[in-house]
């Protein structure tokens, strides 16, 4: 239950703060879904496709992809209304959406980096195939779905949330729902954060210890052993850009996190944070969705490479002939 200062401030914004929001939160939607549909055909044309890591990134696009083209759209009738627009049932399906991006993404960010600590600090023998990464996308989904299931099947429910502008599983009717908050909180981002993190670190510290420089490195001997070299620091320069992922994601949630896992909670939903700090912090949700297809576009040169050839295409000029370094 908000308080009557925080109410005013919701209810009293201006007609051109609200056109403003809705106008750069729009700009930031097409931008980050341009960009990741254009990852998402890249991965396509890729000869790397078939590797195990790139179906987990494909699926990483994918949620992306719904976060900018079905999940902000439906925000942005609500902030443009400056009410729930959506009415129940929609607004109800925008927070089950909600949940999937924001478990499924933390899910596969976890899968990324437990298959590249395998590959990087375990046996060399320890071959990745898709099918292992088609598993993993599978309890990704499960887990993501059981999850935002729970508040139909009793714990909490799905309730509009003035301040975020969107439905949210609401846990502060009662003890239980607000101990379900904490182990929901700990299952969907705590846990895979964690086990994230440790795993980066781990493979921080061996790339260390054999003394694997992670800076870019090109060929540019036509040595046979150099050439070989230079393989090696494309998959370093892989595993970076995950670990920049990685931290892409951390930026962009954690003043969200802080006020909807912390501030909320413990206060049972009383506490009035100002609309703007709040406003900014949903912002940087879905600017996290537009900065992960840069990353990817900006750190590996074959998605590059692709990117120019996908623009090419659709402009109609000579399309060059490029073959493609695998990493």
């Amino acid at each position: 239950m908000l308080s009557n200062s925080c109410s005013e401030n919701i209810s009293n914004i201006s007609p051109t703060k609200i056109g403003l929001r809705v106008g750069y939160l729009a700009v930031i939607g097409f931008l980050g879904l341009t960009g990741n549909v254009f990852l998402l055909i890249s991965l396509y044309l890729d000869k790397r496709t078939k590797s195990a890591i790139n179906y987990l990134v494909i699926n990483h696009t994918f949620l992306d992809i719904l976060q900018c083209g079905i999940r902000l759209p439906l925000y942005l009738v609500n902030v443009a209304l400056n009410d729930n627009g959506l009415g129940y049932t929609l607004c109800t399906f925008h927070g089950f959406l909600s949940g999937i991006y924001f478990i499924g993404t933390t899910y596969t960010l976890t899968a990324m980096a437990i298959f590249r600590y395998l590959v990087v600090c375990r046996s060399p023998a320890i071959k990745l195939t898709p099918m292992h990464a088609i598993y993993a996308i599978i309890c990704v989904w499960l887990i993501a779905i059981t999850m935002c299931l729970l508040p139909f099947w009793g714990l909490s429910h799905y309730g509009y949330n003035a301040v975020e502008r969107s439905c949210l599983p609401t846990w502060n009717d009662g003890l239980i729902n607000q101990v379900n908050a904490v182990i929901e909180s700990m299952v969907d981002f705590g846990f895979p954060l964690l086990v994230t993190f440790i795993c980066y670190l781990k493979i921080y510290t061996v790339l260390r210890k054999i003394k694997m420089d992670l800076r870019p490195y090109r060929c540019e001997s036509i040595s046979a052993d150099t050439c070989l070299h230079s393989s090696d620091r494309a998959k370093k320069r892989f595993t970076l850009t995950l670990s920049i992922l990685f931290l892409n994601f951390l930026l962009c949630f954690t003043v969200w996190s802080i006020i909807s896992f912390v501030i909320y909670p413990v206060t049972a939903g009383t506490a009035c944070v100002p609309d703007d700090v709040h406003y900014f912090a949903i912002t940087m949700l879905y600017l996290n969705s537009t900065l992960n297809p840069l990353i990817f576009f900006i750190r590996m040169p074959s998605l590059r490479m692709k990117f120019f050839f996908i623009l090419e295409t659709m402009t109609g000029r000579k399309q060059p002939e490029t073959t493609l370094a695998t990493s």
